[in-house]
């Protein structure tokens, strides 16, 4: 099982301005990477997390499907997001 995929919950989703993330035990000592990427891959927001609860301003965002990716050293993740 991916450690990733059982860590981590999302939420609102759909989303109209703010996400939340929730990262469950997890070691931050390896570095933690989260993208918010178009629907085609183009990246729009990095950010490194250092901390199991991340709040992330979406509200820029025009209305449409993102992907979220988060990574650590050992694997990585992809959900889809939207902004409504």
């Amino acid at each position: 099982d991916n450690l990733l995929e059982k860590n981590i919950t999302l939420y609102p989703n759909p989303i109209n301005s703010v996400l939340e993330i929730q990262l469950n035990e997890l070691n931050f000592e390896n570095q933690i990477i989260l993208e918010v990427l178009t629907i085609n891959g183009k990246k729009i927001f990095q950010k490194n997390l250092t901390n199991k609860k991340v709040r992330i301003d979406l509200s820029q965002l025009s209305t449409g499907i993102y992907l979220l990716k988060i990574s650590d050293s050992n694997s990585s993740i992809v959900k889809k997001i939207i902004k409504s």
